[in-house]
């Protein structure tokens, strides 16, 4: 029974997600908090690849948060959509 499940997790790892529907923001404005590092920056780059009106950074370090966005739009082709706050 172990390795039954065991297989079956695999497989669904290989195969992936069984809903792979890609949500529109492109009516959408978002904002992620702490985005320059870490989950933060991770969550904002894949939000950006979904298009959204707007995608606000906010960040404590003015610095840090400028360079994440140049880094977003650069791996994600996100025009001025994206923003630091």
């Amino acid at each position: 029974a172990c390795g039954t499940a065991f297989m079956f997790g695999l497989k669904r790892w290989i195969e992936g997600p069984a809903n792979s529907a890609t949500p529109d923001l492109s009516d959408s404005i978002v904002i992620v908090t702490g985005a320059n590092t870490g989950v933060g920056f991770t969550a904002a780059t894949e939000i950006a690849r979904l298009n959204p009106k707007a995608l606000i950074l906010a960040c404590r370090s003015k610095e840090r948060g400028d360079e994440a966005v140049k880094q977003i739009r650069e791996e994600t082709g996100a025009g001025y959509n994206v923003f630091f706050m």
